[in-house]
């Protein structure tokens, strides 16, 4: 969440009025942030959550956070939750070719912000170095995330129970691997809702890109996915696709 502009990037960089607007209809909307935990009880027990359950997160943990979200989420009482890939903080987004600089959080402004914000503010493992876990043999998918774990547990004087993958990537070693290790749930950046029956190390969440329509927001909370942005990729592969044969023709 940032109005930092960078055009290989922006599709993951979403403007902080159009989040505040968001986080705004969620409240007005009636929906209800709740934390990981309470999501666990839910798919592993079957314990009730409130009416318009939804669980905010946010990964790599960077630094425009501390001053775009984290204090609007605050204002709204909304609980959220920043996954930290530990060896990174206080460095860059060196594994993103397209934008190499963004500044991730430092160790002690994510203590401050776990301070500040209290139970609304959670944050939770995402491997130590960003390494992706796909096509990772057991060993290093146990350093990956274990090292992560302990770090973040050792910093924060919390537990931490919750894994989101790097990229979103994952096979079957990794939700294996990742099932033995002392973590309730793994997250992916797969399409839908969480439901009780899924797989809990295999959980789909819902990403929010920049160039969504408000109205894809609405159907993101509300269905897992958009119509619109599905039906919007189709029509611009088929013009591009148009495009080519028109131009084979001239």
């Amino acid at each position: 969440v940032s109005d930092v502009k960078n055009d290989k990037f922006r599709l993951y960089i979403l403007p902080v009025n159009k989040f505040a607007r968001q986080m705004r209809w969620l409240k007005k909307s009636g929906y209800r942030p709740i934390s990981l935990d309470a999501l666990y009880a839910y798919l592993e027990r079957g314990e009730e959550t409130p009416d318009r359950a939804v669980a905010i997160t946010f990964d790599d943990g960077y630094r425009s956070l501390k001053d775009s979200a984290a204090p609007l989420l605050a204002q709204l009482g909304f609980h959220h939750v920043y996954f930290i890939n530990t060896g990174k903080l206080g460095k860059t987004t060196d594994w993103v070719e397209e934008a190499s600089d963004l500044e991730i959080l430092r160790a002690e402004e994510v203590r401050e912000m776990a301070k500040q914000y209290g139970p609304l503010a959670d944050f939770q493992p995402h491997g130590k170095t960003h390494l992706s876990l796909a096509n990772r043999d057991a060993e290093t998918i146990r350093r990956e995330v274990g090292d992560c774990i302990v770090e973040l547990e050792t910093l924060l004087n919390r537990p931490a129970r919750y894994l989101a993958y790097a990229y979103g990537d994952y096979d079957e070693e990794t939700i294996k691997t990742v099932a033995a290790m002392p973590l309730r749930c793994a997250f992916t950046v797969d399409q839908g809702l969480c439901r009780p029956g899924r797989n809990l190390h295999q959980l789909p969440r819902v990403e929010i890109f920049s160039n969504d329509f408000f109205l894809d927001f609405i159907c993101k909370v509300k269905f897992g996915w958009s119509p619109v942005a599905r039906l919007r990729t189709f029509l611009k592969r088929r013009y591009k696709k148009l495009v080519s044969v028109i131009r084979s023709l001239l």
